[in-house]
């Protein structure tokens, strides 16, 4: 009885077994069929060069750069980018997509690893060699059979460790109506991390650049149109513009401060506005610089290192502004005795040194 229990065990396991083999055996038949004809791979890659013989020796690299896809190395031992027959090993990552596609150009592979000498044949052997330092990371090895450096032919292998893969962050980059961003464009970009990225920011007719608002903490000057942002973050930024005024523009502080909406400037216009044109000299003299004022502020514009010299004249001009702009009348008074009297007294000093002086008797 207990024979015939085990007879029916034993026969029952051997049918699962051969029902399941041929299962398995019609699965692979269906996946790739005799006589597949490679033209339908589901990707291909080209050596670099004629001779290069790409693709005698291919292994897997493993993960090298830890992002949970496998990566793989193709030899091409007589590639002559490193010299001679050198030889270079090429790496793709692997990717969700896996959209390499056919007639994958190698020198698109996402590394490559050239031949010390020439005559190394290396890339003639490649393999992964797992995580040989257990940073999570895989490694691989790359065999150069004709390196010299131990003796004729003595051959080298080569250990690359797995590395992660750069950081990176998104810049994101809108403007508002008046003009747009230039470079490098709008929208959003992907940069290294320590990235410096290039900012113009270009006005429409009518229209001037007021200033880069948003994430600006690493802008170099968020009061310029023409300017950088260091990446070390994802990052979005707006470029302002703003209607020109009707009554003109002052071109030349304008050009130094890099916005026309700058405090400084802000106050030069309520000086020109409720001083200078309320006359006919003033209005005269400011149509003057409306003329002649363009080219200096280009001028200025396409000389960044003359805005703080210019800045610097201009502080004289802006404080005198400042304080007929935003003084009472008795305030104004007030200072202007206060210069009466320092005048007088810087005179009165001036005369008692001169009579103490015999070359002045």
């Amino acid at each position: 009885m207990n024979q015939r229990k085990l007879f029916g065990v034993a026969w029952l396991l051997m049918t699962f077994l051969l029902v399941g083999s041929l299962f398995a055996f019609a699965g692979l038949v269906y996946a790739f069929a005799p006589d597949t004809d490679l033209s339908n791979a589901d990707a291909s890659f080209w050596g670099e060069d004629g001779g290069d013989q790409s693709g005698r020796s291919v292994a897997s690299a493993g993960d090298v750069d830890g992002d949970g896809y496998d990566d793989f190395l193709i030899g091409a031992l007589y590639d002559e980018d490193g010299g001679n027959y050198a030889g270079q090993t090429y790496l793709i990552l692997g990717r969700a997509a896996a959209d390499w596609g056919m007639d994958f150009d190698l020198s698109n592979a996402d590394a490559s690893f050239w031949g010390e000498d020439s005559f190394d044949h290396s890339g003639d052997s490649v393999a992964s060699a797992g995580d040989v330092n257990g940073d999570g990371r895989d490694d691989f090895l790359i065999g150069a059979w004709g390196n010299c450096d131990g003796g004729g032919n003595a051959g080298q292998t080569y250990l690359l460790l797995g590395t992660p893969p750069p950081v990176q962050y998104d810049l994101t980059i809108y403007s508002t109506s008046g003009g747009n961003v230039t470079t490098p464009g709008e929208g959003t970009n992907t940069y290294d991390a320590g990235a410096v990225v290039d900012l113009v920011a270009t006005s429409n007719a009518g229209y001037d650049f007021v200033n880069w608002t948003g994430d600006t903490g690493t802008i170099a000057d968020d009061a310029d149109a023409t300017t950088t942002i260091t990446m070390n973050d994802d990052y979005s930024i707006t470029a302002n513009f703003e209607e020109k005024t009707s009554g003109g523009g002052c071109f030349i502080a304008t050009a130094a401060y890099g916005t026309p909406m700058a405090g400084e400037i802000q106050i030069l216009r309520e000086f020109r506005d409720e001083y200078i044109l309320t006359n006919p000299v003033g209005q005269a003299l400011v149509d003057l610089y409306y003329r002649v004022s363009p080219p200096m502020a280009e001028f200025i514009t396409e000389h960044p290192g003359l805005k703080p010299i210019v800045r610097a004249g201009l502080l004289p001009a802006v404080a005198m502004s400042t304080v007929a702009v935003n003084t009472t009348p008795a305030e104004k008074a007030a200072i202007l005795g206060l210069l009466v009297l320092v005048s007088v007294a810087v005179a009165m000093l001036v005369k008692r040194r001169r009579g103490r002086d015999p070359q002045y008797t």
